[in-house]
């Protein structure tokens, strides 16, 4: 969830408004790229390396952001 709101912050979804094309396609494309982090990274900590500071750094999610907006422009 962290994730995801990291990615979202980088969005004015505000300015495109609830329902629109923009808000919608910004939500679900980060929400793939988030379920695919989950699912790559899915298991008991004590069995499977999590880098969890990079999943929830600013930084990953501002570059998960810039190709979410390049791909759809």
């Amino acid at each position: 969830m962290i994730e995801l709101l990291n990615i979202l912050e980088n969005f004015d979804l505000k300015k495109y408004g609830f329902g629109s094309s923009y808000t919608i396609h910004y939500l679900v494309e980060a929400m793939k790229r988030v379920y695919a982090d989950r699912a790559e990274y899915l298991g008991d900590p004590d069995f499977v390396e999590i880098p969890l500071e990079k999943l929830l750094s600013k930084e990953y999610a501002k570059t998960i952001a810039n190709e979410i907006f390049k791909k759809w422009k």
